[in-house]
């Protein structure tokens, strides 16, 4: 499997010794997951101060509003990047403010083109993401659900979905209760159910899994780290999914996108 999304430094629960060693260990472990550096508008300083993480391969950055300088970020050579998160900040709109991108995040997605890292569209406003989209050559939506299924200023609707398909990007099905479901408790069925909405109405071959298990404490029962991935994959064989579609929803699809990252 691959996990699009997953946040290395928001172990709240953690001391920050123990917050770098268990990091360490999972980053060690688990070679086929996307991990990001969630800055929270924090500055360079801070980014830098995980600059160990540099030797990992998969390595994204979420919400560089704090950052000045781009050098800093390509020192992290990361596979994606995340201009917002879901406020405002000096390059655009976030999901829960009103501005679309501004001009020093136009600036900042052609730096991101010419350097091909993709921007993640995940925690942006439908405003900045159509403004981003007209101007991104790659683009991804690393975690969120759908909106059909779950309203949410966080969730895509169908012509967004149509958008990251059209742009051959990839959206990573995030494990997130509040964006899954309105019910106290999210299951794999409510889980199963995104994804048969999205394999029905368009394609099987843009969608992937985008956990976000260490920025949520909210997650679907049953499903507590990446070793009880495989009832995902039974209970959809058990609804009649193909063992290659199943295997491209969770690994193939992401996998082709990183590669050309």
């Amino acid at each position: 499997m691959i996990d699009l999304h997953n946040d290395l430094i928001t172990y709240e629960y953690l001391s920050e010794i123990e917050k770098k060693e268990r990091i360490k260990k999972d980053i060690k472990d688990d070679a086929n997951v996307c991990y990001a550096l969630f800055l929270n508008g924090k500055n360079a300083d801070y980014l830098n101060s995980y600059s160990w993480a540099k030797e990992y391969k998969n390595l994204s950055i979420e919400d560089i509003g704090g950052i000045d300088d781009f050098v800093d970020i390509l020192s992290f050579t990361p596979k994606f990047v995340t201009l917002t998160w879901n406020g405002e900040n000096q390059y655009g709109g976030g999901a829960f403010s009103d501005c679309g991108l501004k001009k020093k995040g136009k600036e900042v997605v052609g730096k991101l083109n010419s350097e091909n890292i993709a921007l993640d569209l995940s925690h942006l406003n439908r405003k900045t993401f159509f403004n981003v989209v007209d101007k991104a050559e790659r683009i991804l939506v690393s975690h969120t659900c759908f909106d059909k299924l779950r309203q949410h200023e966080r969730n895509l609707t169908d012509e967004q979905i149509k958008t990251v398909i059209e742009k051959n990007g990839v959206i990573g099905l995030t494990l997130v209760r509040g964006f899954l479901t309105d019910k106290k408790e999210a299951t794999i069925e409510d889980l199963v159910a995104h994804i048969d909405y999205f394999c029905s109405k368009f394609s099987f071959r843009n969608l992937a899994i985008g956990t976000d298990f260490f920025g949520t404490d909210n997650g679907v029962k049953g499903i507590n780290d990446y070793s009880d991935f495989y009832k995902i994959k039974e209970a959809l064989k058990r609804i009649g999914y193909q063992d290659d579609v199943v295997e491209d929803i969770m690994t193939g699809n992401a996998e082709r996108f990183i590669i050309n990252c």
